[in-house]
């Protein structure tokens, strides 16, 4: 029989090929060898997170940190698989911790502050923080990042301030085009549809 190290090499050689059956499965037989394999967990994870089984890649992210804690991408990895399931205050643990270990993280500081902008749990929402976060973001990506400016429009609209949200996102829309991004543009201009104070 194959070690479970070769098993994973020939997982990972599937995964990249794009067969993600057979990857699953040669993940799986190494696992039976040795639960160990932190890796093997982590690509469980993420090929039931491609088919939005969210309940099953936490448990494979758990099982990931639970031999790696400290790994970035892991936990990076759970809070996706906690936001299918819209677990917020456990994903937004999860985010500020990796923030804490890898603070250079672009992209990190908005995922935060997009919870503490559009939660509706009072204990979570936060514009002000928010806003600080998601424009330090910004500016790591040389005012280049959608995702960023999206952010920095959902806490300004959390704040009250609709009019330049809506300019934001608009702003946004166009970066994320231009990037090729469609599913992003798409999901920005639905968003912008939204940011009108009350009455209008």
């Amino acid at each position: 029989p194959y070690s479970p190290t070769v098993l994973i090499q020939q997982a990972d050689l599937l995964f990249e090929f794009g067969s993600y059956v057979d990857a699953q499965e040669r993940y799986r037989e190494a696992l039976k060898f040795d639960p160990g394999r932190h890796h093997a967990w982590a690509q469980v994870g993420r090929l039931y997170a491609m088919s939005s089984e969210w309940e099953l890649s936490s448990r494979a992210w758990y099982l990931a940190l639970q031999r790696d804690p400290d790994n970035v991408d892991y936990l990076l990895g759970l809070a996706e698989a906690l936001h299918g399931q819209g677990l917020e205050q456990e994903e937004l643990a999860l985010y500020q911790r990796a923030l804490m270990l890898a603070p250079d993280t672009r992209g990190l500081r908005s995922k935060i502050a997009w919870i503490h902008a559009t939660s509706r749990n009072g204990a979570l929402r936060d514009p002000v923080v928010a806003l600080r976060l998601a424009e330090i973001d910004l500016r790591m990506s040389d005012g280049k990042s959608a995702r960023a400016l999206e952010a920095v429009a959902a806490a300004r609209a959390a704040l009250g301030e609709f009019d330049v949200a809506r300019e934001l996102t608009m702003q946004a829309e166009k970066m994320a085009f231009n990037n090729d991004d469609d599913v992003l543009a798409g999901r920005i201009r639905e968003r912008r549809a939204t940011y009108l104070p009350n009455g209008d």
